[in-house]
């Protein structure tokens, strides 16, 4: 994700916006063609689509589990070309990345996706001199080890 977002921020300030500007002082210039990573951008991060987006949406969900997510994703996506099923492994998937494809699979992406509070926040917040904080981190929420959120 952290590359596709690199190489979005390249082929910005290195073709679009220099496009932008020779059509503005009107240069005559040859386009370099390149390839526009959005699609893979959307499929990962996009509102309610994306799938970042929607793993968080699927935590949130009380019987929400790694082979919903899947179901999910499948129906969401099956006709985006960025996205491709794994029919030996249906627990996978493909993201068709601008450096090539990348095969993921989903098991255990949803407890992997769960924000927990680690011991040492634990400790530093409870540990302050502000009542506070205190306060809002009593020893049932550290003994629950619940998420933040949930």
């Amino acid at each position: 994700f952290a590359n596709e977002k690199l190489q979005q921020f390249f082929n910005f300030w290195t073709f679009k916006r220099e496009e932008s500007v020779y059509d503005s002082e009107k240069i005559v210039y040859k386009k370099v063609k390149f390839i526009d990573n959005q699609g893979v951008l959307d499929l990962i991060e996009k509102k309610r689509v994306g799938i970042l987006p929607m793993i968080d949406e699927e935590i949130k969900i009380p019987k929400g589990s790694d082979k919903t997510f899947m179901k999910k994703l499948e129906q969401k996506h099956m006709k985006t070309k960025e996205y491709k099923r794994v029919l030996r492994r249906p627990d996978n998937f493909i993201v068709v990345h601008y450096a090539g494809n990348v095969e993921y699979s989903s098991e255990s992406f949803l407890v992997k996706s769960k924000d927990r509070m680690t011991d040492d926040l634990y400790t530093l917040i409870t540990g302050t001199k502000f009542a506070f904080l205190k306060n809002l981190f009593s020893d049932s929420v550290a003994a629950s080890n619940k998420t933040l959120g949930s």
